[in-house]
């Protein structure tokens, strides 16, 4: 009885839409790749089931990568000097993907990502700017990031995404409220702001000056032996120094 009932609302639903919106009944195809060329952006936003890949490049352009039937269905909107990268397949219970969709994205300068995805992001070369900021909104993957910074702001609002960080910055301020962690002890800062509110621990390295919060579980762990060290404790997270 189940499978019959299940059967005709699967029929129900397939003679309802048209043929090329039964993304649900086609399976994601063979893996194919698409160019998108880009004018200057700088900010980029993510949501849904994607990886992506970033690139530093002399020329702005997207390729996507994914089953032949999936692609078609992602969406990369452009206003100005931001982009919006969506997934809009469906029925993800229907078809099971071989591998993620990837976006490989190269780009001139960067300045923001505002994270909301499930999947990954990848920085595949330094990204070199005086200003960088990462926000993730309920994101639940991982951003691998790779940076050269005068200042970098890494911000965990809500969600159990995570940011693992390496290279140099003056600067590095982090908040971090959500159930993610962060761990940023290859990323080498003169100084560090940590303002930990979550359940997550924060790594972080800096060599001379530390400035930590902590309101709620997570700690905070830092290396590089800073002189300064000042810490609030509001929470039953600690503020540890790992030699």
């Amino acid at each position: 009885m189940r499978t019959y009932i299940l059967a005709c609302v699967c029929v129900f639903l397939l003679n309802c839409k048209k043929p090329e919106d039964r993304t649900c009944f086609k399976p994601a195809g063979e893996i194919t790749k698409l160019k998108i060329s880009l004018s200057a952006f700088d900010y980029i936003e993510v949501k849904d089931y994607v990886d992506v890949f970033l690139t530093p490049d002399t020329i702005e352009f997207a390729e996507v990568e994914g089953g032949k039937n999936l692609i078609t269905h992602i969406t990369i909107k452009q206003e100005e000097n931001k982009l919006f990268i969506r997934n809009q397949n469906k029925c993800d219970w229907v078809r099971k993907y071989t591998q993620p969709i990837k976006i490989y994205l190269h780009y001139k300068t960067l300045n923001t990502i505002e994270y909301q995805s499930s999947g990954n992001i990848y920085f595949t070369d330094t990204l070199a700017a005086p200003k960088f900021t990462i926000n993730q909104r309920g994101g639940s993957g991982i951003c691998y990031l790779v940076l050269k910074t005068d200042s970098c702001f890494l911000n965990i609002h809500t969600g159990p995404g995570d940011f693992v960080a390496e290279g140099k910055t003056i600067n590095c301020l982090v908040f971090c409220n959500g159930n993610g962690f962060i761990d940023a002890s290859k990323l080498v800062s003169d100084y560090s702001f940590v303002n930990s509110k979550g359940t997550g621990d924060t790594k972080i390295y800096t060599t001379l000056h530390l400035d930590a919060i902590i309101s709620y579980i997570g700690n905070i762990y830092y290396f590089g032996n800073p002189p300064k060290v000042n810490k609030e404790i509001k929470g039953k997270g600690q503020v540890i120094k790992v030699n």
